[in-house]
């Protein structure tokens, strides 16, 4: 009896218990296993083809083959089943091999297995698909047009969605390349909604964004979907239209709200566009249909809770408190609510409870901080030894800790003895450098400021808190003004919108007698974040240029961001002391 070497190899998969999949290029490394349906028709015959007999030595190889695939050895079962391709030309040990490279990112594979597939099924439309991908991604442009053009011709409207993959992830002339393919396939299928979905994904990566727009709503307006609308409002998020995107967004949850993909993105974009309440409504149509999607709860939970609607997000948390990939989030969490309702023992319990990251860190600082307010000094430093104990992977964040914990307690002199003795066993470590150097200065240790900022960008050039810090360090202290000006323009290149160094910039302009120029910095910094620093430097500058009114206005806001300004204290007492 004859038969095909793909439906043995699937016979043993399903005898071994592996899980089924459909026969699409697979995006996991466990969708590697076939589901038998999608390779017997039962609508219609089974094309006519002499495969290869098999016989035992052939067996035992599909065997081998298949198991490799079971234990997660996949190039072992993609050369057996490549090797068996050349041999036989069977269109089943083809097929397997093709989709496997094209997983394994083995395009030059995928291509050869492909074109055998082909000669034995010149009519299937799925081998010019894989062979037409991996053809693009071994720049053999060629080839690729001409398997596209088969497929097209054989199935004018078959998806080809993933041909390629992630069209970020082409070179320029790959990416180019894929372009005039697809214009060249809307000609040929006009009709096609993913072909125009794809051109707009290319147009997007060769940064055509006005092409790209065009080409997606031809894709809506064929077959509206979800992911050509998501898409879409990716597009209008890339041109600065926010606003248009959030519209995009509700008219596809009109359609689709159970589409996961869109529910996550439109939460997400609510979030960064500072209006979270608009997703909470698409959450809760999602969750109620799935709740047993804790992934999606998760994210309804945060979204909950950054609306600040506490009885809302905390049944949410309580869920997820059995969703084994969600405890810690669910108890570190439910301890923040308890803490703000002022149950600090509940929140202690839920802190407790968290024992991995993300959240063990954080938790951790808030089991700390909550015994430091409450007087017991003792047992905090004992539970940051503890934490040590059990997690020394982590022994560089403890030490941080401990050195935050003393500070608090006002040990500073301890708190920088913990860092150098960190540093003993962690040499070079640029987060204990940062965190002695910023604590040196408090103490009025300015060497060794100096040195660790100089030791971090001395390993990093580009470090832009390291920059930051030292170029104001000379600023501040009126010296090396060209150097502070190098590091501080040279951090400013690099983070431009980041408030701290435009104050840093503001207060080098001043210290160079600019105070014109130093002031639009600083006012730029102080209208992100009224902070007290920001408020002693511009308070500063706008007294000196005779606004004193205007000065006391600022340094009023900086108080109330910290009452106890030292540096808001010393420079309103110089100022009108003088």
């Amino acid at each position: 009896m004859h038969r095909s070497l793909l439906a043995l190899g699937i016979s043993y998969a399903i005898l071994a218990g592996c899980s089924s999949q459909p026969s699409s290029v697979a995006d996991t490394p466990e969708q590697l296993v076939e589901d038998e349906t999608q390779t017997q028709n039962v609508a219609e015959p089974e094309p006519q083809i002499n495969f290869t007999p098999l016989d035992g030595r052939t067996v035992f190889r599909i065997l081998v083959a298949e198991m490799a695939l079971d234990r997660q050895e996949y190039y072992l079962g993609m050369n057996e089943y490549l090797n068996l391709a050349r041999e036989t030309q069977d269109p089943g040990a083809a097929q397997r091999a093709a989709e496997i490279a094209t997983l394994l990112r083995q395009p030059q594979h995928a291509l050869e297995a492909s074109e055998i597939w082909i000669s034995a099924l010149p009519e299937e439309a799925r081998p010019y698909l894989i062979a037409t991908g991996a053809a693009i991604r071994v720049s053999d442009f060629n080839k690729a047009e001409a398997f596209f053009n088969q497929l097209l011709l054989l199935e004018p409207n078959t998806s080809i969605d993933g041909m390629v993959g992630q069209a970020g992830s082409l070179d320029g002339p790959q990416k180019q390349a894929v372009f005039n393919l697809y214009s060249l396939g809307v000609e040929l299928a006009p009709n096609n909604e993913t072909l125009w979905l794809e051109k707009a994904r290319v147009e997007r990566a060769l940064q055509m964004f006005e092409a790209a727009s065009g080409s997606v709503d031809e894709s809506i307006k064929l077959a509206p979907g979800a992911q050509n609308y998501l898409f879409k409002a990716q597009l209008e998020l890339d041109n600065g239209e926010e606003s248009k995107a959030q519209k995009t967004l509700f008219k596809a949850l009109e359609t689709f709200p159970y589409e996961r993909d869109l529910v996550i993105f439109n939460a997400r974009v609510s979030s960064s566009l500072q209006k979270p309440e608009a997703s909470l409504e698409s959450l809760n149509t999602y969750y109620e249909s799935f709740p047993e999607d804790h992934g999606v709860t998760a994210l309804y939970a945060r979204i909950a809770l950054e609306t600040e609607d506490i009885e809302l997000a905390e049944p949410l948390f309580m869920d997820l408190l059995s969703a084994s990939n969600h405890i810690d989030e669910a108890n570190y969490f439910l301890a923040i609510i308890a803490q703000d309702k002022g149950n600090d023992d509940q929140a202690l319990a839920y802190f407790s409870n968290v024992s991995k990251q993300p959240y063990l860190v954080p938790a951790a600082l808030e089991r700390v901080r909550t015994m430091v307010r409450s007087g017991d000094e003792e047992f905090a430093l004992q539970l940051i030894d503890d934490y040590m104990n059990a997690h020394p992977e982590l022994n560089v964040r403890w030490l941080n800790l401990e050195a935050d914990t003393l500070i608090m307690l006002e040990k500073r002199e301890q708190a920088f003895t913990v860092l150098s003795e960190g540093l003993i066993l962690n040499p070079g470590n640029e987060t204990l450098l940062y965190s002695r150097a910023l604590l040196a200065e408090t103490l009025g240790k300015t060497e060794v400021l100096i040195e660790d900022l100089s030791e971090i960008l001395a390993q990093d050039p580009d470090n832009v808190r390291a920059l930051n810090a030292l170029g104001y360090t000379y600023a501040d202290k009126d010296i090396k003004l060209d150097e502070a000006a190098r590091m501080i323009n040279k951090a400013h290149e690099l983070n431009p919108n980041d408030p701290a160094i435009m104050d840093s910039k503001g207060w080098l302009l001043y210290r160079q007698g600019q105070l014109e120029a130093a002031l639009e910095y600083l006012q730029k910094a102080f209208d992100i974040t009224t902070n007290h620093e920001i408020a002693a430097h511009l308070g500063e500058v706008l007294w000196m240029l005779g606004r004193t009114e205007d000065a006391q206005n600022v340094w009023d806001q900086g108080l109330i961001d910290n009452p106890d300004s030292p540096i808001l204290d010393e420079t309103m007492k110089r100022l009108k002391t003088d």
